[in-house]
């Protein structure tokens, strides 16, 4: 048999072993400190992409807040323009074009050209021996003699 005080001190490192033993499982039981490093840079990671995320958000917001709504869009058909505006539109476009000289026209204008010329440069040098004939006497002298 042991001594009462003996006893009192088996009792009492045997509650204390149980005590020892129950902290080591509740130690082991949470995280390391690696693991919380770890969470800690994988929340950094989180939290970038969702400021990324948040960015995207504002400019698609400001993006659909720029475009047409739906009152904007309705206001755009009412004021359509009708089938008779177009209609007349397009007969005055065609009365313009009527007026216009056609192709055969400019082909026929164009392969007379030749001829024009030649007789508007005969023409010319009519007016010009008429001029020099009919000048006065001090003027004439001939450049071509």
């Amino acid at each position: 048999p042991l001594r009462p005080g003996l006893r009192e001190t088996r009792d009492i490192a045997t509650e204390g072993r149980a005590e020892l033993a129950a902290l080591h499982n509740a130690l082991e039981a949470k995280a390391s400190i690696h693991d919380v490093r770890s969470l800690r840079t994988d929340l950094g990671t989180v939290k970038s992409v969702l400021d990324d995320f948040t960015a995207a958000e504002q400019g698609l917001r400001s993006e659909v807040a720029s475009k047409a709504n739906m009152s904007d869009v309705l206001s755009m058909l009412d004021s359509k323009v009708g089938v008779d505006e177009i209609n007349r539109a397009l007969t005055d476009v065609n009365r313009e074009l009527e007026l216009r000289a056609r192709v055969d026209d400019m082909r026929q204008v164009r392969s007379l050209h030749p001829f024009l010329s030649t007789a508007l440069c005969i023409r010319s040098v009519c007016v010009i021996q008429f001029v020099f004939l009919h000048s006065s006497p001090c003027c004439r002298t001939r450049p071509y003699s």
